[in-house]
């Protein structure tokens, strides 16, 4: 729960790959980059509003927190899609994350397409 606290506190700072791909394949490749500690990585697949809400240092400490976190569950054994919806240039993805020590956790983005590409969003909800 941790995890999931720190990355919607980390969306919420921001009133917060893939390169085209799908928006699930976007935010699986969010917490891979996350997970590894490729924090420049990780930033690049945030949506322009994103990246202009908070400095790039505010940023980075909060993805190396929720690194830190990933590390002490074990790392991230498997990321399901539960549910992926499309509409227009905008998405919602749904994801169960199975953690190494076998903890359970549930995510909602929100994307958007940006250039060509989907970038994770801040999500008009909050989370």
């Amino acid at each position: 729960m941790k995890i999931r606290t720190s990355l919607v506190v980390f969306l919420l700072v921001c009133t917060t790959a893939c390169s085209g791909g799908s928006p699930s394949g976007t935010v699986e490749e969010f917490y891979e980059r996350v997970e590894a500690g490729k924090l420049d990585g990780a930033l690049e697949l945030l949506s322009n509003q994103a990246r202009s809400q908070v400095t790039n240092d505010k940023m980075k400490q909060g993805l190396q927190e929720a690194t830190r976190q990933i590390d002490s569950k074990g790392g991230i054994k498997k990321i399901k899609v539960i549910e992926e919806k499309v509409i227009g240039e905008t998405a919602e993805v749904n994801l169960k994350i199975i953690y190494g020590n076998g903890t359970k956790e549930t995510d909602q983005s929100s994307l958007i397409k940006e250039d060509g590409k989907w970038r994770i969003q801040p999500s008009a909800r909050g989370k």
